[in-house]
Order: structure tokens, then sequence, then C-alpha cells
């Protein structure tokens, strides 16, 4: 007899897997322009980042509770698939959060920061893909509209740490000139 895992059960759960998509995904768009903003131009920046954070935490969260109480066909990999969610997204935060305070950090460390963005919105991804293999609801159209707009973050993201590592250099260049 195969474990089936009632709907009633997977919509609470597609619906906390689609806002962390949103959420990070938003991240990779704006949260990386409101880090790249001087405090100057982006009245508020620390307020944005520190509530961007919590509230992953919070869906992150909300999706392993929801996790440890299924009835799953495959709980190896969906406990595998939460804990690389739970790494990943810390991953993604603590960079995050070290972007925020980027200038007069070295070109290693920006790059460093901005690979972990990458690296922790990768693994989010690939979890939530995971997650969703593991409870047979990936081919459900909830998923396909967080895949398309993949590939337009995904870009983003290889980019990003260039512009950092200019916007920084540029600063840098800046306060040099009006000490000198």
């Amino acid at each position: 007899m195969t474990k089936e895992t009632p709907q009633a059960q997977l919509t609470p759960l597609v619906n906390r897997l689609i806002e962390l998509a949103n959420e990070i995904d938003g991240i990779a768009d704006f949260g990386m322009t409101v880090c790249i903003g001087d405090d100057e131009k982006m009245a508020g920046r620390h307020d944005y980042v520190t509530r961007r954070c919590e509230k992953v935490r919070r869906i992150v969260d909300s999706i392993s509770s929801l996790v440890e109480v299924l009835n799953a066909p495959d709980l190896d990999r969906l406990f595998a698939a939460q804990s690389r969610l739970n790494a990943g997204s810390e991953m993604l935060l603590t960079a995050f959060v070290d972007l925020e305070h980027f200038r007069g950090q070295s070109a290693d460390l920006i790059r460093s920061a901005t690979n972990a963005v990458r690296t922790g919105w990768e693994a989010i991804h690939l979890s939530i893909k995971a997650i969703a293999e593991s409870l047979n609801i990936l081919d459900e159209s909830w998923y396909f509209s967080i895949r398309e707009r993949q590939d337009t973050y995904r870009a983003q993201l290889e980019h990003i740490g260039s512009a950092f590592i200019e916007t920084a250099q540029h600063s840098n260049a800046q306060a040099s000139s009006s000490n000198a």
C-alpha cells in the first residue's frame, strides 16, 4: 500500500513554497538594488533587509513545520530537501546582510558574498523543486510560473558581483578624493 498525502495537507505547503520563491526572487531583484544603493538614496535600507530576512526565515520555518507532519511516500528525500532548504536560505540571507555593508570591503569579500547570494538562491530553488518532486506535485501549474522566471534572475545574479565591486571602487575613489 502506498502512502498518499491528502490535498488538504499539500495546499498550505504549496502556498508557502510559492511565497518563498517570490521572496527570494524579490531579493535577487529589488533586494540587490536596495543593497547597492547608498544610504542617502535608499532611506530605510537596513529595515528593508531585516524585514526580508525575517520573512524568509518565517516562511522556511513554516515549510519545515508542514513537511514534518506529512505522510509522504519518500520521507528521506523530503527531509533531505528540507535540510538543503534550511542551509540555502541561511547562506542567501547571511550574504544579503553582508551586501548591505559592502562599501569599504575588498573585492574578494564582495565576490564571495555575491557568490553566496547566487548559490543560496539556487539551492533554495532546487530545494523547492525537490520538495515538489518528492510529493509528486511538480507538474502542477504553480511551479511552471516559478521556473519561467528563474533564468532572468539567474542571469541577474551572475553579473551582480561586478556591479557591487564597481560601485564599491567608485565609492572608495570618491571618499579618497574628498579626503585629499
